[in-house]
């Protein structure tokens, strides 16, 4: 009941103070006491009401972005699970060449963990929009040869490239 403005109008008396107190616990937004000033009393209700709309304000900007921030975890929760469920190997790489993520379906063709390839140099050309077919040496030695495309991104306001390899 917090975004209802309540005035309180009192008499007055000895204990005023103890008074407003508890009207102020219970949700009274302003107060008043006896003889009242009408001019003074509609301005207080206007001013009420003006904190109201603000609150009411408050409150729609509050719902709306809790209900951007659900999208955006909602939206984040299903890219990663799409990067991870790929059947293809992604990797990013910044301009420099160096790893920058891997998802699973990478590290089983490289044969190696994530912390044994994110920072080194990926060693393969990155040209936006190309398609080559690329051999990989895995961690035991193993001969893959993959189809690997590569397309510029923004990675973490920088750019890099996205490689997906099949």
């Amino acid at each position: 009941l917090m975004h209802i403005p309540v005035l309180m109008i009192t008499g007055g008396g000895n204990n005023m103070d103890e008074i407003l107190s508890r009207s102020f616990e219970v949700g009274a937004t302003d107060f008043m006491t006896k003889p009242i000033n009408t001019v003074e009393l509609l301005a207080r209700i206007k001013s009420a009401a003006s904190i109201k709309q603000v609150y009411d304000l408050m409150l729609l900007e509050l719902e709306r972005r809790e209900n951007l921030e659900k999208a955006l975890i909602t939206s984040e929760f299903r890219s990663q699970r799409i990067i991870e469920k790929s059947a293809d190997g992604i990797i990013i790489v910044n301009k420099q060449g160096k790893i920058l993520f891997v998802n699973p379906a990478a590290q089983v063709l490289f044969g190696r963990q994530p912390r044994e390839m994110i920072g080194d140099s990926f060693g393969f050309p990155m040209i936006d929009g190309e398609t080559v077919d690329i051999n990989i040496v895995k961690k035991s030695g193993t001969l893959v040869e993959a189809e690997m495309r590569c397309t510029k991104i923004l990675w973490e306001n920088e750019t890099a490239y996205i490689s997906s390899l099949r």
